[in-house]
């Protein structure tokens, strides 16, 4: 992990000869913090020292199945941490499994989503949503349709919509933001 300064300076740079392998995710947290999600590890740094905040092991293992595509990861501010645990296209559907983890790794709940539709080269991710929701998002640029799950805090589809001619979906301020193929 190394912080850099906007002029390309390093700040402070740290290593652990004993976590080599590849990181998949790295973010920033609420308090600003630095985030790298490996496999079923969590690991937090100090934006200021570089120095280990936190680092948990996620309940479970091979989180991530055999894929990486559609790895997406949301820091909370409560230190709870949303990830997408793995990506599947069976048949004509891509299923993804979110899973919360609370601030110690233990597994809150997970859940499958499937969405019908072309899968092999969909992407996946997720958006915060409000009142401690998840968005679970699916793009594909080949169908041009796109499909939105909202999740509950504690993990129900609150609802599953598609969107035709959406080819991609984005953040906005005040929440997601559609992007059409049609107009």
């Amino acid at each position: 992990m190394q912080k850099v300064s906007t002029g390309g300076v390093a700040r402070w740079s740290r290593s652990d000869a004993a976590y080599t392998s590849a990181v998949y995710t790295v973010g920033v947290d609420v308090e600003g913090n630095y985030f790298e999600f490996q496999g079923n590890r969590l690991r937090t740094w100090s934006s200021a020292e570089g120095t280990v905040v936190s680092d948990v092991l996620l309940a479970g293992s091979n989180l991530l199945g055999n894929s990486i595509s559609g790895i997406s990861v949301i820091a909370r501010a409560n230190r709870d941490v949303d990830a997408i645990r793995g990506v599947a296209f069976p048949g004509n559907a891509v299923v993804t499994n979110v899973a919360r983890f609370d601030v110690a790794g233990a597994l809150s709940w997970n859940k499958d989503i499937v969405f019908p539709g072309l899968g092999n080269s969909a992407r996946v991710w997720l958006a915060v949503g409000d009142n401690d929701s998840v968005y679970v998002i699916r793009t594909h640029a080949a169908d041009g349709d796109s499909q939105v799950a909202k999740l509950s805090p504690t993990g129900a589809v609150l609802w599953q919509r598609h969107y035709a001619n959406v080819r991609r979906i984005v953040e906005g301020v005040e929440g997601l933001i559609a992007i059409r193929a049609d107009v």
